[in-house]
C-alpha cells in the first residue's frame, strides 16, 4: 500500500522553491516563453517524452506510455496577468506591470511536483501518465488553440485532473463535486453607429448614446424575464465608451460585457435575446449595430462518475471537502473537459488574517503555501484512487 503522506514530503521544499521561481518571472498569455522553456527542460531532464511549442508555447510531455494502468491526463495553467504587483513579498514579480495574480504559479509548481514524483517513482506508478501544460487560460484561448494544433485522442487518456488554488476558501478545505462546477463564458462587443452632430442640435444627429443606453437598460431584462429564476445566469455590460467631449454628438459607440450560465440551452437563449435586442433597438433608434462575439468557453463539467468514485475516498484525508461549491467564473480546460471525463478540484489557499477582498486579480492577491502540499496531496490521492491503487494518508 502507497503511504501518500510519505511520497509528498521529500516534495514539499521543492515545491515552495519552484513556485516562487515562477512568481518571479511572470509571462502572459501566449507569451510564456521563458516559463514553457523552464518547464519544458525539467520534464526532458526526467526522462518525459516532450512535445512543446503547441499553440506556441504550450507542453504536453508524456511518461510510462507502456504502461498497464489507464492513461491519464493533468493540465496545468501557466500564465500571468498584467497587474502591477503589490505584496512585498520576499519573492515579488520582476517583471514589471506583470503578475502571477491568480495562483497559476501554484498549478505550475504543483503539477511539476507531481510530474518529479511520477518519474522518480515508476515501480509504484504503472500507468500511462500525460501532463498539458497550458497557455493563456486568462485569455480563454489556450486550450482550444491547442486542440486545434495537436490530436488528443493519441493520448488516450481515460480520465483528465486539474486543479485551481482558491483564496476564498480555507486553507484544508477542498471541493471536489460533480456535475458544472465553473460557468460557460460568452464575451461580447456592440458597436453601434449613428450621426453625429454638435450638442445642441440633437434633432439633426441620431444620437449612439442614447441607443447604447437603451440596450444595456433592455438586455438586463433578458436574465429576470427570460431565464428560470431556477437557472443561475448573469449578464454583465462592463464597458461603454462613446465620445470624448461635451459638445459633440459622436457617430459611434460601443459596448463590452460577457454572458455566463451553467446549462447549454440556456446560453444560447441568452445570446439570441441578447442579440434581438441589439439589433431591435438599433434599428427603433434609426442606428446600425454590429455584434461581435469574442473570448468564450463551455461550462466546465466534472464527470458524475468520476467524481463519485473520488469522492467516496476524500474521507481518508485529513481535509473537508466543501459540498456544492461552483464558481460563476469561468475556464477554458473545459475544452479538455469535453474531450476527456475530467475532475477538476478547488484546493484552499486562504492566509488566516488577510483581508478576503483581495481576491484573485488582484494586486495584493496572495496564497498560504500550505496549499502546495495539499494540492499534491489531493491530486496524488485523486489519480490513485482513480487507477483502482490501495493507498493510505
Amino acid at each position: 500500500m502507497i503511504t501518500i503522506s510519505e511520497f509528498v514530503r521529500d516534495y514539499i521544499s521543492y515545491l515552495i522553491e519552484s513556485r516562487r521561481f515562477f512568481h518571479q518571472y511572470p509571462e502572459l498569455g501566449f507569451e510564456e516563453i521563458k516559463t514553457s522553456s523552464k518547464i519544458s527542460g525539467l520534464l526532458k531532464e526526467w526522462d518525459y517524452k516532450v512535445i512543446d511549442s503547441i499553440a506556441k508555447t504550450g507542453i504536453i510531455a508524456c511518461i510510462n506510455e507502456n504502461g498497464s494502468g489507464k492513461p491519464i491526463s493533468i493540465r496545468i495553467d501557466m500564465d500571468g496577468l498584467p497587474i502591477e504587483e503589490k505584496t512585498n513579498l520576499d519573492f515579488e514579480s520582476k517583471i514589471k506591470g506583470k503578475m502571477h495574480a491568480c495562483g497559476h504559479d501554484m498549478h505550475i509548481a504543483i503539477g511539476l511536483g507531481l510530474a518529479k514524483l511520477f518519474s522518480d517513482n515508476l515501480d509504484f506508478f504503472n500507468f500511462p501518465i500525460n501532463f498539458i501544460f497550458q497557455p493563456a487560460e486568462e485569455l480563454l484561448s489556450g486550450a482550444s488553440k491547442m486542440i486545434e494544433e495537436n490530436n488528443f485522442d493519441l493520448l488516450k487518456s481515460k480520465a483528465i485532473f486539474g486543479l485551481h488554488v482558491w483564496n476564498q476558501l480555507e486553507v484544508g478545505e477542498i471541493a471536489i463535486n460533480d456535475g458544472p462546477i465553473m460557468a460557460s463564458i460568452d464575451a461580447f462587443e456592440v458597436e453601434v453607429e449613428g450621426e453625429g452632430g454638435h450638442g445642441s442640435s440633437p434633432e439633426l444627429a441620431i444620437d449612439p448614446i442614447i441607443t447604447l443606453a437603451e440596450i444595456v437598460l433592455a438586455s438586463q431584462t433578458i436574465i429576470s424575464r427570460n431565464v428560470s429564476a431556477k437557472d443561475e445566469a448573469v449578464l454583465s455590460i462592463t464597458s461603454i465608451n462613446a465620445g470624448d467631449t461635451v459638445n459633440v454628438i459622436p457617430q459611434k459607440g460601443k459596448l463590452l460585457g460577457s454572458i455566463r450560465t451553467y446549462d447549454a440551452n440556456i446560453r444560447e437563449l441568452i445570446k439570441n435575446r441578447f442579440e434581438e435586442i441589439v439589433f431591435n433597438v438599433s434599428n427603433g433608434m434609426n442606428c446600425k449595430a454590429k455584434v461581435k462575439w469574442l473570448q468564450n468557453a463551455p461550462t466546465l463539467v466534472n464527470d458524475k462518475s468520476l467524481t463519485e468514485k473520488i469522492q467516496s475516498s476524500i474521507n481518508k484525508l485529513p481535509y473537508k471537502n466543501v459540498e456544492n461549491f461552483k464558481l460563476m467564473g469561468s475556464e477554458d480546460a473545459s475544452y479538455f473537459w469535453e474531450k476527456t471525463p475530467g475532475l477538476y478540484m478547488f484546493i484552499g489557499a486562504h492566509i488566516e488574517g488577510e483581508n478576503l477582498k483581495y481576491s484573485h486579480h488582484h494586486s495584493q492577491f496572495m496564497v498560504d503555501e500550505k496549499a502546495l502540499e495539499i494540492g499534491l496531496i489531493t491530486m496524488l490521492s485523486s489519480i490513485l484512487t482513480f487507477e483502482d491503487m490501495d493507498w493510505e494518508y
